[in-house]
């Protein structure tokens, strides 16, 4: 789309792709490098990409990088071009960055490095530029070039058929008398199977804006069942590459990995994963006549939890053919994962409360962020490995709640500018995306280079002025696109789908109300956006709205006799944006109401709509049926992936939701969104909090403690509270911001305290606010009068 106007950095390399032979799938490289005696090294740091597979999915398949033996990167990941033509932009090949100091510790007389790299079709190569600092000041640059050897592992990786799902890689049945042993190692000996590396193709590239990947190796909890089975868990989602070490076995390994374990059953994992993925492998063991273990190492990432292995003396190319009890047992030497995940620190932010089971989900869904979060935000790393706007702006806003940064957010925003999905409200997402990256940091650089976009996102063009409202029977929808309302459609509530959507009119209020505070921070001319915005909301809260049930509508074009949870939803959020539309909502006791009945309808994505229109539009509970709808335990609920053993947040609520099922999708931690913007209350006033506002809203809960990281500001937001007869807040704020404090107020008169002594406050609705509260640790309380 506009990957031409795009300004990337020039880089000049200092050598060459590389590769094996043409028929190299799978190709080994590596190069010693000894250091002149008496030379230490300061620091090393490499430029290194791969032209990956297929480009936008596949996410890790370019390199594997070693030095020294020790795993040190993976990548490069998905670009920020349009993945639809020939995709060979610079923009397309990122390359990484990464220091590689701490490598050279453990050898310092030399440097071996070593990188493994598939091919499938297309153009290929390798590409890295190795930088050496030595502390007598002399430097050195290893590039890669035809003096690195090359080995192909294409007959040891033995590729078959397809891991499944949407995405098309193919399973390894590996060879293990075809592997060439710890060719990655510094005492490595290389055997005239190793030739000189080929020159390939140069291929446009440009500088990775976030950081590289985290590689790390982790072994699971394993039990030898008996003779011929193993079984090892994780205990979590890990997206890894599994490598397996056995002795005394000269037979068939069949590996079996995947997310969930059959019911009834303590060691059977569900195969093929509800996904359609087929994560078996079919491994053969033994040297002939050499006792050496069998090393098996599997290239292309996986995601799941479980593992299984049956060992057989006869298989085909999808399994064993026969389960007969072996008569010894093969020796288990090393089974362990090569993890693979973005950067993520544990310490950077928290919460804790007094309620048991809102702690519970608040780590289940910090920790999905954690383990699924990888080049880019996806929908899961199982099934399709895509990455959708809507899921991605929740995992968005889910990791702003956990993580400092913004640039990874940015990033994956920028792919899926380029490279659109198919429903209409994923690109009225894309104005909100803009907008978050915006009031994070204050960088506005998606809105200037993508503001076109944005705006036809926003549906605005197909806007009836007669009629007052998006109007698709008036206008074309953009090409390839259509309404989802919500997904699976199991949880539409029976939505009606026609060409004046209220869900489609609600996000074009709420995107044009996003859009126009960009376009005033760029200085463009916004009135005909707010005029456009003010229409629509006006029309919504008047055609749209049945004055008899005090329920909004599907829409008209015979939608008018039917309202369902998503109408009352969207609207609450989108025209809870600003204050100007949350004058024209009618009385919402009614729909308060509906909504209490109905409790979480809608699925794991509808619920961001749901929980942030209750914290916008119906807090004057103080955020008690919110908080309420957060932590039951229906099976719509976030408790119930608890009770059903998840470790990630899943799909959708329940099998029943759909049947494909994956059990890692981040689009459903909006509990880490609500957490932070409604029950502990922070929100941006101005871009990077520079001006901030805190107005828990903590239902019953009697106390609650949390850590927010910033992206700019030098310090987090450490807000806790005390709810019992009064309610007192605790808060620090980074240095040079200020902002608002609402406090809830119970039944009387209060006034407030700012650190013991009371400020000018005011009422809003049930809370009592103060402005200009100054930066630092602060203590703000109320006092009955």
């Amino acid at each position: 789309m506009l990957a031409a106007v795009l300004t990337a950095a020039v880089v000049s390399w200092s050598g060459e792709p590389i590769w094996g032979t043409n028929e190299t799938r799978y190709v080994y490289l590596r190069k010693a490098v000894g250091f002149e005696l008496g030379e230490v090294v300061d620091t090393i740091s490499a430029n290194i990409t791969a032209i990956p597979h297929e480009g936008r999915q596949k996410l890790l398949g370019g390199y594997r990088l070693y030095v020294n033996g020790l795993i040190a990167g993976v990548g490069p990941g998905r670009g920020e071009c349009d993945y639809t033509p020939s995709a060979t932009a610079s923009l397309c090949t990122l390359f990484d960055t990464i220091d590689l100091t701490k490598y050279s510790l453990n050898n310092k007389t030399g440097l071996t490095l070593a990188i493994q790299g598939y091919y499938e079709k297309g153009l290929k190569g390798v590409l890295a530029d190795f930088q050496i600092s030595f502390k007598s000041g002399k430097k050195l640059t290893i590039p890669t070039d035809a003096t690195w050897s090359a080995f192909d592992a294409t007959t040891y990786h033995t590729p078959y058929g397809s891991i499944g799902g949407n995405y098309v890689a193919p399973r390894e049945n590996l060879i293990a008398r075809n592997h060439p042993g710890s060719w990655w190692s510094s005492s490595f000996e290389q055997t005239p199977d190793w030739l000189p590396a080929t020159p390939q193709l140069m291929f446009a590239t440009s500088p990775k804006s976030t950081l590289p990947l985290h590689i790390f190796e982790e072994s699971p909890a394993y039990v030898q069942v008996n003779n011929s089975f193993a079984f090892f868990d994780f205990k979590r989602e890990v997206s890894a590459a599994i490598s397996l070490s056995v002795s005394e076995f000269n037979g068939y390994v069949e590996v079996t990995l995947g997310e969930e374990l059959i019911d009834g059953t303590q060691y059977e994992i569900l195969y093929p994963m509800r996904t359609g993925n087929h994560y078996r492998y079919v491994w053969k063991a033994g040297h002939g006549g050499d006792s050496r273990p069998s090393e098996f190492f599997i290239h292309e990432n996986a995601l799941f939890r479980y593992g299984m292995m049956r060992f057989c003396m006869t298989a085909d190319s999808d399994g064993c053919t026969t389960r007969d009890a072996l008569a010894t047992r093969p020796v288990i030497n090393q089974i362990s994962a090569l993890v693979a995940r973005y950067p993520f620190n544990k310490d950077q932010g928290s919460f804790t409360s007094n309620s048991v089971m809102l702690n519970n989900i608040y780590d289940l869904c910090s920790n999905t962020i954690r383990d699924t979060s990888l080049d880019t935000f996806t929908d899961s790393h199982t099934r399709e490995r895509l990455p959708y706007e809507a899921d991605g702006y929740i995992t968005s806003l889910s990791r702003f709640a956990v993580q400092k940064g913004f640039e990874w957010q940015k990033h994956s925003y920028r792919h899926t500018f380029e490279n659109p999905t198919w429903p209409t409200e994923w690109r009225q997402f894309t104005p909100f995306m803009a907008y978050s990256i915006y009031m994070e940091s204050g960088d506005t650089e998606l809105a200037e280079l993508y503001w076109d976009y944005l705006l036809n996102s926003t549906q605005a063009r197909c806007f009836n002025k007669t009629l007052g409202l998006i109007d698709f029977g008036n206008c074309a929808r953009t090409p390839g696109t259509k309404d989802i309302v919500d997904w699976p459609a199991v949880y539409r509530d029976g939505y009606v789908m026609t060409n004046v959507n209220t869900v489609i009119n609600s996000f074009t209020v709420g995107s044009l109300t996003v859009l126009s505070r960009l376009g005033r921070a760029l200085g463009k001319d916004i009135s005909e956006l707010e005029s456009t915005a003010d229409q629509i909301s006006t029309t919504i809260t008047t055609k749209l709205f049945n004055q008899s049930s005090g329920l909004f509508v599907d829409g008209l074009d015979g939608a008018e006799n039917h309202s369902a949870w998503h109408a009352q939803t969207n609207v609450l959020w989108h025209l809870g944006l600003d204050e100007g539309l949350k004058q024209k909502l009618p009385n919402l006791d009614r729909i308060r109401s509906f909504l209490k009945e109905k409790r979480i309808t809608g699925s794991v994505y509808g619920v961001y709509a749901f929980l942030m229109g209750l914290y916008e539009n119906l807090n004057d509970d103080h955020g008690q049926l919110a908080l309420d709808m957060i932590t039951q335990c229906d099976t719509n609920s976030w408790c119930h992936m608890l009770l059903a053993g998840a470790t990630a947040t899943t799909e959708a609520w329940s099998i029943e939701g759909t049947e494909n099922l994956s059990w890692s999708h981040p689009w459903a931690t909006t509990a880490l969104t609500a957490i932070k913007k409604g029950v502990m209350g922070l929100k941006p006033l101005k871009p990077g909090y520079s001006e901030f506002i805190i107005q828990p809203q903590p239902g019953n809960l009697t106390s609650a403690s949390a850590v927010f990281p910033q992206s700019v500001q030098s310090s987090p937001f450490r807000i806790s509270f005390e709810n019992n007869s009064s309610f007192s807040l605790t808060y620090s704020s980074p240095a040079g911001t200020s902002g608002t404090a609402c406090l809830p107020v119970k039944a009387g008169s209060f006034s407030m305290l700012l650190d013991g002594k009371v400020v000018k406050s005011y009422s809003k609705s049930t809370y009592l606010c103060t402005d200009n509260i100054p930066a630092g640790e602060h203590v703000l309380k109320l006092v009955p009068q």
